[in-house]
């Protein structure tokens, strides 16, 4: 009885604080709570396809240079000399 009686008074005292808590004072802070969370999501996927797309960037420029060294890597032999040509012997000689 002197037990139930306590809870009692205790429950009374505590229900009966001017300091109750603010139900829209609380709504706004779980809102902003979620709005950080989402922003915090979108710029890690915003970050992911800035990454994404700087690799694809990145390799096509590598494999254009890669590509430029392979061509460049080749080395022909430089063309011949071109012999000096005869000069003509159309009317310089005899027929028989």
């Amino acid at each position: 009885m002197r037990m139930s009686f306590l809870i009692l008074s205790l429950f009374l005292c505590c229900s009966c604080q001017p300091h109750t808590l603010d139900q829209q004072a609380l709504i706004d802070d779980f809102y902003a709570a979620k709005c950080q969370e989402l922003f915090a999501e979108k710029r890690g996927e915003c970050k992911e396809n800035i990454r994404e797309v700087a690799k694809a960037h990145l390799d096509s420029i590598v494999h254009q240079l890669l590509k430029a060294d392979a061509m460049d890597t080749l080395v022909f032999p430089p063309k011949p000399v071109r012999p000096v040509a005869p000069e003509h012997i159309i009317g310089t000689v005899k027929k028989f």
